[in-house]
């Protein structure tokens, strides 16, 4: 019975739970089941497993591939990659996360065993040849990592005697004490009440600290983290920004996605990420952004190329539904243009979607009704209140006692200005979809 902790990472409660059975069949524990990629981020840090079985299709969000990047540089856990499918785009990525083995589905009990048997072997070898160590040796000692283990009342249990000496050295303090914030004991039982983690960063005399709180309430402990940053912070705040800025876009329910100068997408967005899924028209293909007309997709290559702004209509295979995507340059030098500086931003408006996705965005931001988001999207079409309902299929009274609760609920009181809100308003760039 090995016994050592795997973190599975599935969507699917059926598929997940088939996999929980089959580990523990085999001696290990599944400490937890994540569902989608922060919740999988999420119970890394709070549980550090050996090793995180990693389904690389999500559903909506982040998938596999994105959530194990960060699982590996965050926490240093190592991933087994579990696929009914990929093309090769995927697999590229999934490759550059250098996993220590992929799982095909439908499972099967003895590619389960042999992939994680062999991984985990990897795991204990390195383990035992001391590859992972805190605090690399190839680094400096300003590139302190340490790991301090307390108990409830937050006095320190357990820490790396060496890396505290060299830590101790180098900030020239004299106690593991001092490597503390100065607020220690009260983010040590805020965490643990909450039974979250919790991160804050400062100085520490001339250095840049963070200090990640990880509680764990069946011991009753608190893993505390510290992390000289000092060199990394210039760095640190680039990639805060770039995460803020990639957070907001998959907010918006326009399809956004970021394109290198050979059209390779650099970000993409849920709903872009959905909409390319289920269109016939453009697609992503070999790494790159695609549209199935020939004539087009020279277009949109010569609209890169040369830092041009274009719109294309492009008619979906079987349906009168378009697609219209819209190019815009962003401000990059020659000097800086490489395969991951994005050179230009693609928006995507499905007019069906749009309609859907202005119905959610509504209710969501106005705590409608599903009857009332309706009504609201309907008349944003059509102003005319009769018009509007009967688009919906509902009769003017109703749609008289829905118009009601929507003034109430957005805070206008006449039809034209509520329809005015909701156009010039957080909701407002759907409506642009059909005006570009």
């Amino acid at each position: 019975m090995s016994g050592e902790d795997i973190l599975v990472v599935e969507d699917n409660k059926t598929t997940a739970a088939i996999m929980q059975l089959k580990l523990e069949n085999l001696g290990y524990k599944v400490p937890s089941l994540a569902r989608n990629a922060d919740e999988a981020i999420q119970q890394a840090g709070r549980y550090h497993p050996a090793l995180v079985l990693m389904d690389i299709n999500l559903g909506r969000g982040a998938d596999g591939i994105e959530a194990a990047n960060i699982i590996k540089k965050k926490y240093k856990i190592p991933i087994v990659f579990v696929t009914r499918y990929s093309d090769e785009s995927t697999l590229a990525r999934a490759k550059d996360i250098h996993p220590l083995g992929y799982i095909n589905k439908p499972l099967r009990d003895k590619d389960i065993r042999a992939t994680i048997e062999i991984a985990m072997e990897q795991v204990r070898s390195r383990a035992r040849s001391n590859v992972h160590v805190e605090l690399e040796p190839e680094h400096s000692d300003h590139d302190i990592r340490i790991e301090i283990l307390c108990d409830v009342q937050g006095s320190i249990l357990e820490y790396d005697a060496n890396i505290m000496q060299r830590a101790l050295k180098h900030l020239d303090i004299e106690s593991a004490e001092e490597l503390l914030p100065y607020n220690h004991y009260q983010l040590n039982s805020y965490c643990l009440r909450l039974d979250n983690s919790h991160l804050i960063a400062g100085r520490l005399l001339d250095n840049i600290f963070t200090w990640e709180y990880v509680p764990d309430k069946t011991t009753g402990t608190v893993r505390v983290i510290c992390e000289n940053i000092t060199s990394k912070s210039r760095l640190m705040d680039n990639h805060a920004t770039e995460d803020a800025f990639k957070q907001t876009l998959n907010c918006l329910s326009v399809g956004v996605t970021l394109l290198n100068q050979r059209l390779q997408p650099t970000f993409i967005n849920e709903t872009a990420r959905s909409l390319l899924q289920e269109s016939s028209s453009l697609f992503i293909r070999n790494g790159r952004l695609c549209v199935e007309h020939e004539a087009m997709d020279y277009d949109l290559k010569k609209m890169i190329e040369t830092a041009g702004t274009g719109k294309l209509t492009l008619g979906q295979a079987g349906s009168d539904q378009t697609i219209d995507l819209l190019i815009s340059p962003l401000q990059t030098s020659l000097a800086e243009r490489s395969d991951d500086v994005p050179v230009a931003i693609a928006f995507i408006f499905c007019g069906r979607k749009d309609r859907e996705h202005l119905e959610t965005v509504l209710e969501r931001l106005y705590l409608l009704t599903k009857a009332e988001a309706r009504l609201a999207a309907a008349l944003v079409q059509d102003p005319r209140l009769e018009e509007a309902a009967a688009s919906i299929g509902i009769t003017v009274n109703t749609a008289r006692t829905h118009l009601k609760k929507l003034f109430s609920k957005t805070g206008t009181d006449r039809q034209s200005s509520l329809v005015h809100h909701i156009v010039t308003g957080p909701a407002g760039i759907l409506i642009k979809a059909g005006t570009l």
